[in-house]
């Protein structure tokens, strides 16, 4: 795959070797698109939210578009990594780390997509770690504007995903029913939307809580 054919829309195959990881930093240089100066607004929701990388059982997830100076140092860090003199395996985690956090260098993410699909992509024992929980609270602080977002861009799959790896309680999902019926007349996907809400409402087992709130 050549640098000026790279999908943007689909995750990117790397070799699971040390070649295929060495090649990484130019394939990112030629992936991430990093001015808005050089995307017209008929574009932007193209390169919005999240790029994922597959290499072996890693799955890694990055901005498709950062600050200039956050991809030249997000692509410097992966160029160290891959030249440490190190197993695969562990420049491999190396790896994971640092993009751990790159939903900050998100650039025109209104749906946080990236921080959502890497919150998705982690195990439950990244999830009980210091960044796991870190994630997961800024994504439920950030729930209505998140769903506003979503509800806009009538993005039915990353709803789903939002729904299925942050949203855990019988309380918060019943919250986005609420929040969704409220703006029924604008949602284009209302109706599939709740339905999917409403079938993990059903399936969830109410907390004491709430069946005193009954």
């Amino acid at each position: 795959m050549s640098e000026k054919t790279i999908e943007i829309n689909k995750a990117i195959e790397i070799n699971d070797t040390e070649i295929g990881l060495r090649k990484l930093p130019t394939i990112l240089s030629a992936a991430i698109v990093t001015s808005r100066f050089y995307c017209p607004t008929s574009c932007m929701d193209k390169y919005s939210g999240a790029l994922e990388m597959k290499m072996g059982d890693f799955i890694y997830v990055i901005p498709k578009m950062m600050e200039a100076d956050d991809k030249r140092r997000f692509v410097v860090q992966v160029k160290n990594i891959s030249s440490k003199k190190c197993s695969l395996n562990k420049k491999k985690m190396l790896l994971k780390e640092i993009t751990k956090g790159s939903h900050a260098y998100a650039v025109n993410d209104e749906q946080e997509e990236v921080a959502i699909k890497i919150y998705e992509h982690m195990s439950e024992e990244e999830k009980n770690e210091k960044n796991g929980i870190f994630l997961k609270n800024y994504l439920l602080e950030n729930e209505k504007y998140i769903l506003n977002a979503i509800f806009a861009h009538e993005n039915v799959e990353l709803l789903k995903i939002y729904l299925n790896s942050v949203i855990s309680t019988h309380e918060d999902l019943q919250f986005v029913v609420n929040f969704l019926d409220k703006q029924s007349d604008s949602v284009k996907n209302y109706l599939e939307m709740r339905a999917y809400v409403l079938q993990l409402l059903n399936a969830k087992p109410k907390s004491i809580k709430d069946d005193f709130d009954l």
